[in-house]
């Protein structure tokens, strides 16, 4: 797959701010990437597809861009790395936010979908963030997109748990491993959020949608469902420098989904 970067105005670019959000086109990842550009934070995002790219950058700020790349592809990281270099810039957030769901069983996942997930979900982030830490200054903030699934076992999504339980795993031993460096790390754990992660590229109708999501809502004690944007608040406060005594925090933003 080629990639590339997506142009951008650098005059506008606020070089001390610089956050990375991936699956920066959609959901989650975009309401993050929103939420930093109002701040004046330059923001690049990553993702798939270019077009995708493209609509979402304008709906950003004129000091924002995006690369192209697929981050379940090794290459991937290196495509990144070189961006940020050729920008010259210094990345203080990294967002590990892409990745794909998949409802299905231990029994009924294939062994190819288990390397899909585990590519995209766990070795994306571990690969993104080994090759950045040389791009991430002193008081940067990694902050790993989880889920509650990945926080206790749930039958009917065994590879997308397990990756996200990794991911866990993997925020918590890189906040000791980094905290010398002065680099902090955390997890958000959503519940259900409507998202495009769940629909594979096919949205239902309005009404199927609806009583969808009046179903997701009744999961949750608070009765309500997840908007990106609830997640991408919750994103932007753990990097704020406020924040400075926090680290290897895994914090549930799901309405009390993962007590039930």
């Amino acid at each position: 797959m080629a990639f590339k970067a997506m142009k951008v105005s650098e005059k506008s670019q606020h070089h001390n701010n610089v956050v990375l959000v991936t699956g920066g086109s959609s959901g989650i990842g975009l309401a993050t990437a929103k939420k930093f550009s109002n701040s004046n934070y330059t923001v690049g995002i990553i993702g798939r597809s270019g077009y995708r790219l493209e609509l979402a950058l304008k709906e950003l700020g004129p000091q924002c861009f995006g690369i192209e790349a697929d981050l379940s592809r090794p290459e991937a990281p290196a495509i990144i790395k070189k961006e940020v270099q050729r920008r010259a810039l210094k990345c203080s957030v990294l967002v590990n936010n892409a990745g794909i769901y998949l409802p299905k069983t231990f029994a009924e996942t294939t062994h190819a979908e288990w390397e899909q997930i585990l590519q995209t979900n766990l070795l994306g982030p571990v690969r993104l963030t080994h090759d950045l830490l040389s791009e991430l200054q002193g008081g940067a903030v990694i902050i790993n997109v989880a889920s509650t699934a990945g926080l206790r076992p749930i039958a009917g999504m065994a590879a997308y748990a397990t990756s996200k339980a990794a991911l866990i795993s993997m925020t918590q031993i890189l906040a000791l491993e980094l905290a010398s460096k002065k680099i902090r790390v955390h997890a958000v754990c959503p519940g259900v959020v409507d998202t495009p992660i769940h629909w594979n590229g096919q949205e239902p109708n309005k009404k199927e949608k609806e009583k969808l999501l009046e179903q997701w809502a009744s999961w949750h004690p608070l009765q309500t469902y997840g908007k990106p944007e609830d997640v991408a608040w919750a994103i932007y406060q753990l990097a704020q420098t406020e924040a400075h005594w926090m680290t290897g925090v895994v914090l549930p933003v799901d309405g009390g989904i993962n007590l039930t």
